[in-house]
């Protein structure tokens, strides 16, 4: 009997891997990434690769959330705010094309 995997099992298990449901996005609230780990800041270099493997995974979880949950990322419009330089949460393309017709003009030659 020999030690190797026949191909139909093998082929068998890389279907089953393939089909598992990949891990749902949480969109609650945004992947805070921190700050990208620098090798000064550690003494040994297997903890300084550690880190920056976590900080690599942390980064593909902010870029998949982006993909999945855009809605927390886009600024959001206070209505009852006067001054139209500050935004509050989500903000469409409507509503900031809206706002900043009511932002002054600026002139230079003054």
């Amino acid at each position: 009997m020999s030690s190797r995997m026949p191909n139909w099992r093998f082929g068998a298990l890389i279907c089953l891997l393939a089909t598992q449901p990949a891990l749902a996005v949480d969109c609650d609230a945004p992947v805070v990434l921190g700050d990208k780990p620098s090798m000064d800041g550690y003494a040994d270099y297997s903890d300084f690769l550690v880190a920056i493997m976590d900080y690599k995974t942390r980064e593909r979880d902010l870029q998949a959330q982006q993909e999945a949950c855009p809605e927390l990322f886009i600024t959001r419009v206070d209505p009852t705010s006067l001054d139209p330089t500050i935004t509050y949460g989500p903000e469409t393309l409507d509503s900031a094309v809206e706002r900043s017709a009511r932002i002054p003009v600026i002139d230079y030659s003054t």
